[in-house]
């Protein structure tokens, strides 16, 4: 794949899984793990091709997601990680 793909999938995922933050419900766990899984595929493929910065933006929005569903550790995990990148 290409830059232009690998760039393409990171906003696709992100834009999808910050709609899914947004629009789930207080107590909807299923659609904020999918959230959490599509900002993580999202800052996968931002690491791919560089974008350092994106993927530091995907992985706090994770971190976000995590915290709502009481996965304090992951959300702590996922914080630390970005202020390293």
């Amino acid at each position: 794949l290409n830059f232009d793909s690998f760039s393409c999938a990171s906003h696709m995922f992100g834009n999808i899984g910050i709609l899914e933050l947004y629009m789930a419900q207080e107590k909807d766990a299923e659609h904020l793990k999918e959230a959490a899984d599509n900002l993580l595929w999202a800052a996968h493929y931002a690491q791919r091709i560089g974008h350092v910065r994106r993927a530091t933006y995907w992985l706090t929005h994770a971190s976000r997601v995590y915290c709502r569903l009481g996965e304090l550790e992951k959300s702590e995990q996922l914080f630390f990680m970005s202020l390293i990148e």
